[in-house]
């Protein structure tokens, strides 16, 4: 074997090891990387929603944790779900932009909030309860002083066709006079 031969092999074999172990470092290193943080959301505060506390049942033995759900409890489906309750809470803060998606990373649930031109807040969101890239509800917004008036169409078949609509009333959604 001529030493030109020998060389270049020799290069072209320490180049691929060269790649190889760097390509192996890269994805490791992209593997074991933080989550990246939720949206920052101005702390501007104007208004605040009213949500009552909700209690559950006193019991004397050791209480258990319940499970994240979504879905109200079937004793009361016009309670407040605690999705409900975290985008009451998130409501009254303004967003930087015209829409913040996917607000809540790593829930069960995805919710899209969107602030249309004219409005200085949040107006409108989507939510999807199953992250199945159909939108389960819309709520649209009113901003009033002092607690907004909200509207949640729901999309009972998970097909984004909103044919049942709900009104936030004293912290219960109560159905729509048809």
């Amino acid at each position: 074997m001529k030493f030109k031969t020998f060389r270049a092999l020799l290069i072209s074999g320490l180049a691929v090891v060269g790649l190889g172990a760097f390509g192996a470092c890269a994805y490791q290193c992209s593997r074991t990387q933080p989550k990246p943080e939720e949206p920052t959301v101005a702390a501007t505060v104007t208004t605040t929603a009213t949500v009552p506390p909700v209690m559950g049942p006193t019991t004397t033995s050791t209480p258990t944790p319940t499970p994240n759900t979504a879905t109200p409890t079937a004793a009361d489906p016009l309670a407040l779900r605690e999705v409900d309750r975290e985008i009451l809470a998130r409501l009254p803060m303004s967003i930087s932009g015209a829409k913040v998606k996917d607000a809540f990373k790593g829930k069960s649930y995805k919710v899209d909030f969107y602030k249309d031109d004219g409005f200085a807040k949040v107006n409108r969101l989507k939510i999807d309860l199953d992250r199945d890239d159909k939108w389960d509800e819309k709520w649209d917004i009113e901003d009033g002083s002092p607690t907004p008036k909200i509207k949640r169409h729901v999309a009972p078949r998970d097909d984004e066709q909103y044919t049942d609509e709900y009104r936030l009333l004293e912290g219960r959604w109560s159905p729509k006079a048809r």
